[in-house]
């Protein structure tokens, strides 16, 4: 049997589209996913754990019952995703994620199209080879090159039909999805080439206007395009599955984008057409109906009809928008809507835009059947959602890798969509569930927008509890606010386990409500007793337990952490990353990490009032803090900004601004008390004149070079006696100076 493929181009106004897909030996409708590789994993972590995180995603996928991957190829910036050898720009460098998914999905037995976008390179300006070949670029009305590939240059259509080949030729993929394949949604005019082309031909075809002669050649390049990407591509693989996607039956003539597609579908270039289903209540051309779904079976129904001359050779699908510029869908029951429609249309196929939108759907797809009735060709249920009560809980599927969590203030859609829904007071109990609940390989929990009561669970060490590896707790950003409750002097969130591994916590805003819970003391005889007080912290065991081996792998991004009693984030492990928060008061330090390797990088800390360390490591060796902002308003009052622990090793410290306002208060800007550390880059500020802040520096193997000081008086002590150098040179002293007591001193 022939195996189908897609052929995408993206709707106006969006900038990446999906297409759907016909698996290769089924005619029933199928269902496929667009998958944005970066939105796969974090980027930050090593190769090996990526490819962990790729498998977990194609688990679910497969769980849910998708039948075909749909991966990025390539970027609408002319970027490879691959290790591409006539791409020059590789986002992974030799690393392949494309294999990685291919191999994965084929051990899964799920089909393969891999999405390329094909005649973008770019946006406004050239970017990827356009940059190397602005001569195949198309031109604004100044005639200045943009982002998009002219289809009738002779050496920018042969690069493009190189790269589908080589792509072809190293995965054999069941399909190519080529997104783009069209001009521009902006007003553009031809390169010199096809402009001398352009002007031959308007002499053979002087019986049409000057409107008419545009246009007709404009569709004239994309068509020859499109019969050479079919020629070409189908030596190679006759059973290929080509298709198209298209905005709909409007653009297929007198239309700036020039997709003649019935043409295409006519001649057997393509095997489908995918049009654009980014139709919401709010954002839908009036002009096709009263309603958005009206406007759906007015897209489909012309599209069929246009398809016709092609006598059934060509299948009929649709992109369902998840999530577009041109809005979301809101629950489940939308989404059960739109394949409800296609399925009355005749539609083929539809794939979603894109797997990491789809992912907060999963629970309830699961249980509420729409998928599997759509591609069995059973009656979809009228309700595409699980309603509950407030306070009830939706049963959670142990195979279901992301779950999600709502409280009474949460929006009646995430209520009614949860697998575990709160009532506004001991929230904790319902995440903590939901995280018990993920499969055994771990998964996500997301909660969703409210504000979530958090409160001690008795004989534990906080109120919410990650107590296993492979776990990510998100939130919606500053709209899921988790807040202890008076009186409970506990850690809001408790990383504990021995040697677990792999937990982020991202997204969420943390108010550890120091001044109701300010009663916590602990023992001070007993290693991190008296800091088990914070808003996030992560540490292998109970003050005092069993437990040896660390915690690994532990990440807390963009979050807004405030008003701990000890501290705000408080990390003890291997790779512990505190990455892009808000972070502000706290009795002790804002962040701390301890063993090590860790990075503080890129946070804001603001302080008002008493804070011990902005930014520290204790106990702590391989220390990265960078690109962080230390800002001291007036009445706040800081100890130290930035700190390495006495005897630790290997610091770098760089790219740092440390501001105080006046009435503000910072007595160390920096305390370095470690050795081999290396200080660059640094900016500090301290508008107070008369009580200039200091650096201080109190081991040896030390750098302090490249910075730029105000009212700051460098203390030089080193306080180990070895005699390591330590060098402060070339750096910017705006009333500042440097005070030597002790060490080798090298300027």
């Amino acid at each position: 049997m022939r195996i189908r493929i897609a052929v995408v181009s993206i709707c106006a106004f969006v900038t990446t589209h999906t297409g759907g897909l016909l698996a290769a030996n089924s005619d029933s409708r199928q269902l496929a996913a667009y998958i944005h590789i970066p939105q796969c994993f974090d980027e930050q972590t090593t190769i090996a754990e990526r490819e962990q995180a790729i498998e977990a995603a194609l688990d679910q996928f497969q769980a849910l019952g998708l039948k075909t991957i749909v991966p990025y190829a390539t970027t609408t910036g002319g970027v490879a995703h691959y290790p591409s050898t006539i791409i020059t720009e590789r986002r992974y460098g030799d690393w392949d994620p494309v294999g990685v998914f291919v191999r994965g999905a084929r051990q899964r037995s799920l089909d393969v199209h891999l999405c390329i976008p094909v005649l973008n390179s770019g946006h406004a300006k050239p970017a990827g080879i356009l940059k190397q070949h602005p001569d195949w670029a198309l031109r604004d009305s100044d005639g200045q090159p943009v982002g998009g590939i002219s289809p009738g240059h002779p050496q920018a259509r042969k690069w493009v039909v190189q790269v589908l080949e080589e792509i072809t030729d190293r995965y054999q993929p069941d399909g190519l999805l080529l997104d783009y394949l069209r001009y521009p949604s902006m007003e553009t005019q031809f390169e010199p080439h096809s402009a001398a082309r352009f002007a031959k031909w308007r002499e053979a075809h002087d019986s049409l206007n000057d409107k008419q002669q545009l246009q007709q050649f404009r569709e004239q390049l994309l068509t020859e395009l499109a019969a050479m990407i079919s020629g070409r591509i189908r030596e190679k693989r006759p059973d290929l599955h080509l298709a198209i996607y298209s905005w709909g039956h409007h653009v297929t003539s007198g239309h700036r984008v020039g997709q003649a597609w019935p043409q295409w579908a006519a001649k057997g270039y393509i095997d489908e057409v995918n049009v654009c289903g980014y139709w919401y209540p709010d954002s839908y051309p009036a002009r096709w109906g009263k309603t958005h779904l009206e406007a759906f079976r007015t897209v489909l129904g012309e599209s069929r009809r246009l398809l016709e001359p092609a006598a059934g050779r060509t299948k009929l699908t649709f992109a369902l928008g998840v999530k577009t510029s041109h809005g979301r869908v809101q629950d489940v029951a939308e989404i059960a809507d739109y394949l409800r429609e296609a399925d009355q249309m005749g539609a083929d196929g539809a794939t979603f835009f894109t797997w990491s939108y789809l992912e907060p759907f999963l629970p309830q797809l699961e249980t509420s059947g729409v998928l599997k009735a759509y591609a069995a060709g059973r009656p979809i249920p009228q309700s595409g959602q699980t309603h509950t009560k407030q306070g009830a809980r939706n049963p959670a599927d142990p195979t279901v890798g992301t779950l999600l969590v709502a409280t009474k203030d949460s929006s009646e859609t995430a209520r009614q969509t949860a697998n575990f829904v709160g009532d506004g007071t001991g929230d904790q109990a319902e995440i903590n569930a939901a995280i018990a609940a993920l499969p055994a390989a771990g998964g996500t929990v997301l909660l969703a927008e409210g504000t979530y009561d958090i409160r001690k669970i008795d004989g534990k060490l906080g109120g919410v509890l990650i107590e296993r590896s492979n776990v990510v707790l998100a939130g919606r950003g500053p709209a899921t606010k988790l807040i202890l409750a008076p009186d409970q002097n506990t850690n809001v969130i408790r990383i504990i386990g021995s040697g677990v591994h792999h937990v982020t916590i991202r997204d969420l805003y943390v108010d550890a409500n120091r001044a109701q819970n300010s009663a916590g003391k602990g023992d001070p005889n007993i290693s991190h007793d008296r800091f088990e007080f914070c808003g996030i912290k992560g540490y292998r065991r109970a003050p005092g337990g069993t437990g040896n081996e660390d915690l690994r792998h532990i990440t807390v991004r963009n979050c807004e952490v405030r008003n701990a009693h000890r501290l705000g984030i408080m990390l003890e492990g291997v790779n512990l990353r505190v990455l892009d928060n808000i972070l502000g008061n706290a009795g002790s330090d804002s962040v701390e990490l301890l063993t090590g390797p860790g990075m503080i990088r890129g946070n804001y800390v603001e302080i008002t009032g008493q804070t011990h360390v902005a930014i520290g490591s204790d106990r702590g060796n391989s220390i990265q803090m960078s690109d962080n902002v230390v800002h001291v308003r007036k009445g706040g009052a800081l100890d130290i900004g930035f700190r390495s622990w006495a005897d630790s090793q290997r610091h770098v410290i760089n790219g740092n601004v440390l501001i105080v306002d006046p009435g503000g208060r910072c007595t160390l800007a920096m305390d370095l008390r470690g050795q081999m550390q290396t200080v660059t880059g640094n900016t500090v500020e301290d508008l107070n004149a008369k009580s200039p802040t200091r650096i201080r520096i109190g081991g040896g193997n030390t750098i302090l070079s490249g910075n730029t000081l105000k009212n700051v008086i460098i203390e030089v002590n080193d306080t180990y006696g070895d005699e390591k150098p330590i060098v402060v040179r070339d750096n910017i002293l705006d009333n500042s100076r440097v005070n030597h007591k002790n060490g080798d001193l090298q300027q």
